[in-house]
């Protein structure tokens, strides 16, 4: 395995940790409210339906203080997408 293969493997190992970690949360703490919030995009990319389905509770919309973040047209058609009801 090259350099570059190895650190591919641990990227996909990263991402899947990320993903699992409201899972985690869950176990731990289930009745907390676990939300994804700001740099989600960054760190789950194309994984977040996936993030959702593994026991967030919510998401934060929006930009950030100094940064903009997914739009909100974005976010409310993955929830729809995914079957969440969405509770303004």
């Amino acid at each position: 395995m090259s350099g570059f293969d190895a650190r591919l493997d641990w990227a996909r190992a990263q991402d899947a940790a990320d993903v699992l970690a409201p899972l985690r949360a869950r176990f731990a703490l289930p009745r907390a409210l676990i939300r994804f919030a700001g740099g989600r995009e960054i760190t789950l990319r194309g994984l977040q339906d996936l993030g959702m389905h593994s026991g967030a509770s919510g998401l934060i919309l929006g930009n950030y203080l100094t940064t903009g973040g997914r739009s909100d047209a974005d976010d409310f058609a993955m929830l729809d997408r995914l079957g969440f009801e969405v509770m303004a």
